[in-house]
């Protein structure tokens, strides 16, 4: 069995090759997108041009994969708001000229698409958890650009026969995330605290009471491989913990975990337009179809992502 991982320099991406190569044992190639900013610092990563199809076609000719995952061709939310038009470019263009390179290559080929919690429409409290089937009403150009992508990619599955399966993740969590995120940040400002770096034991967060089905990364990746596994071909199916906390209660969390106990305060820049006030995923398809469940507690991963923040802070 031969895997490729398209994206794998990003934050899930290094994830995902570990647990294919050092869990499952399974052969995995490394794919960079071309417009990533850190391709160049892991020198087994190769280089794709998603815009180019002809090279797609040419990798798929050399590698000859039985599993492709495609995760995001821009990695970093914040850019995405920056680049809007770059975002939704890449992820629609990129996602037919990979495709229409496997449907020249290899119909055979099973891939594996991300999609986004941010893709759902908030329907009220009583809709809570969201199930596959909410109405989708994207809140941000990056969850516009993941709906456009999946649903090419559906299009082709029905049109072509090809075997797509699209995971929607919700909070991605874990050691290693920037600190653009709001629960990295916060264990990062945390470890500031402790270590004696800020002085005034304050934690600056957005919207505190904004609640969200966080997910460790290890779990999320572990989904995905399940999903090319087991899943359905042409279906969509939640990655989520099924749980959902407020970033209130994170704090509580890491002020136990810490032995401490912080001043929060509201930072209005880093309050999200068109936020809503719950999100969590309904996991019954994919736990029913594929067996997944998420097994990591949330205060065992706020743990590890302290750990990764103490590490790397210094005095």
């Amino acid at each position: 069995m031969k895997s490729l991982v398209l994206g794998s320099d990003s934050f899930m991406g290094n994830y995902l090759i570990n647990y294919i190569r050092d869990i499952k044992k399974e052969n995995v190639i490394e794919f960079a997108f071309s417009n990533s900013a850190d391709n160049s610092k892991n020198s087994s990563i190769r280089v794709l041009d998603i815009n180019d199809r002809s090279a797609i076609e040419k990798t798929l000719q050399e590698f000859s994969p039985n599993k492709i995952y495609c995760l995001d061709m821009i990695d970093s939310i914040s850019y995405v708001w920056d680049h809007p038009k770059e975002a939704i470019e890449s992820h629609i263009k990129g996602t037919i000229n990979l495709l229409e390179a496997i449907k020249t290559v290899d119909k055979s080929i099973s891939i594996f698409f991300t999609g986004s919690s941010d893709e759902y429409k908030f329907e009220g409290f009583n809709n809570i958890p969201v199930s596959e089937k909410t109405s989708l009403e994207p809140l941000n150009v990056y969850a516009v650009s993941k709906s456009c992508q999946n649903m090419i990619a559906q299009v082709y599955a029905k049109a072509y026969g090809l075997n797509v399966v699209i995971g929607r993740i919700f909070n991605n969590i874990g050691a290693g995330q920037t600190e653009n995120f709001v629960l990295s940040s916060i264990c990062k400002q945390a470890i500031e605290i402790k270590k004696g770096i800020s002085k005034d034991n304050s934690i600056h967060v957005g919207n505190i009471n904004s609640s969200r089905d966080f997910i460790d990364v290890r779990d999320s990746v572990e989904a995905i491989y399940y999903l090319l596994e087991f899943g359905k071909p042409n279906e969509i199916y939640n990655i989520a913990n099924n749980k959902s906390f407020t970033i209130r209660e994170l704090i509580k969390k890491i002020e136990k975990l810490t032995n401490n106990s912080y001043k929060i305060i509201i930072d209005n820049k880093k309050i999200r337009l068109n936020d809503i006030p719950i999100i969590q995923g309904d996991i019954s398809k994919i736990t029913n179809q594929t067996g997944w469940i998420p097994k990591i507690n949330i205060d065992e991963t706020i743990e590890w992502m302290l750990a990764y923040w103490d590490e790397r802070t210094s005095y």
